[in-house]
């Protein structure tokens, strides 16, 4: 992954690269982590396992990512203060549809 996104995601949260690859469970770590596999995932188009595996997570942390991103950016003003200018420069993240 690019290591300016990861600046970027880490610096908008208040957390280190670090610490998102930890296995931290603070909420603003949580937050930069989800939105970073989820990046992974729909804007470098890496499979749902090695989307996770570079934050030491499996395969379903990615489908739960993506949706978390979307439901915290739809319903949390708070949120989408802090990550709506970076979400919405990638809107693929936020606009998403999973296949049923």
């Amino acid at each position: 992954m690019n290591s300016s996104i990861i600046k970027e995601v880490c610096s908008l949260s208040g957390c280190t690269e670090i610490e998102v690859k930890s296995n931290s469970r603070k909420k603003e770590i949580i937050r930069a982590r989800q939105i970073l596999i989820s990046y992974n995932h729909l804007i470098e188009f890496k499979n749902q396992e090695h989307s996770a595996k570079e934050f030491n997570r499996n395969h379903c942390n990615t489908v739960h990512s993506i949706k978390t991103v979307q439901k915290d950016y739809k319903t949390n003003k708070y949120y989408r203060k802090l990550f709506g200018e970076f979400l919405e420069a990638n809107k693929k993240i936020i606009t998403h549809k999973f296949r049923v």
